[in-house]
Formats: structure tokens, sequence, C-alpha cells
């Protein structure tokens, strides 16, 4: 979608931010011949906060934080208008920085418009915040389906 933005309108920038913990992230998989076995049979390895302390204050402050750091770089310049987007947890982030209180000075300021695909974590505005618990032949199932469904349409 960058690619077509930037092609589409002169002078538009596109910048790519994601989350801290993205890094450190198991992604051995993708390497495979089959990545899906790797993740769904239980060889990745998931990385915890109360294991890994360097990662214990990564919360939604930080997360913040460091995306307005990205906000104010590509806004430099004096004449740029930063439109913030995302996609899932990327559009729950987005929203977040809009509403979110920067020492007095409110996110949506520093915008000039909000994009967002397919915004929210499963349980994030019904209060319940549950998690997925998904087992593995449930998730083999829903790749199936998937799948089939892509190749389908």
């Amino acid at each position: 979608m960058a690619r077509d933005l930037v092609a589409a309108v002169p002078g538009v920038q596109v910048w790519a931010w994601d989350r801290r913990e993205e890094n450190p992230a198991d992604r051995t998989g993708f390497s495979r011949s089959d990545p899906a076995s790797y993740y769904v049979d239980g060889h990745y390895r998931s990385q915890y906060p109360a294991a890994s302390a360097f990662a214990g204050t990564w919360g939604l402050a930080r997360t913040l934080d460091d995306l307005r750091a990205v906000v104010l770089a590509a806004r430099a310049g004096g004449s740029r208008r930063v439109v913030l987007g995302g996609h899932s947890w990327g559009a729950t982030s987005a929203l977040a920085y809009a509403a979110w209180d920067f020492a007095g000075h409110p996110g949506f300021r520093d915008l000039a418009g909000l994009a967002v695909i397919d915004g929210g974590v499963l349980g994030a505005f019904d209060g319940t915040g549950t998690p997925v618990q998904d087992s593995p032949e449930e998730v083999r199932q829903q790749l199936a389906a998937t799948t089939v469904g892509l190749c389908s349409t």
C-alpha cells in the first residue's frame, strides 16, 4: 500500500514504524518450507517481560512515546502533514496516539488525519480483553479454511 500511495500522491512519504517487541520476535519459521508448523507445533518461544527485565517497561506509554518520535520526525520541515495509519494493533495504536496527552499536548494536534484498517484487539472495545487460546489443531483448521477461502475468491 505504501508504494501505491507514493506513486499516486506527489511529494508523499510513507514511514513504517513497529513496536519494540517486534525486534526480538522469533521469525525463524518464516525461513522454512512449512512456517505454520514451526509456530503451531510449539517450536516458537515467546519473550515475556517477567523473564526479560529490559522489556518490562514496554507498555503503552513507551510505545506512544516511540511513535511520537517518528511522527515529529516525519513532520520536520514545517510544511509536512502527517496522516497516522495502521492495521490491526497498529490501528489501535494510531487511535491511542490521537487521544494521548503528551505532557499537555494532545496527540491529535500532531496529525492531519488517521487511516485505520481492521483496528482493535480481540475484546479491546468490550472490556473483556479475552485472549485467543486456540489449540494447534484449531489453528490448523483456521489456516486451512483461510487458504481455501483465499484460493476460491
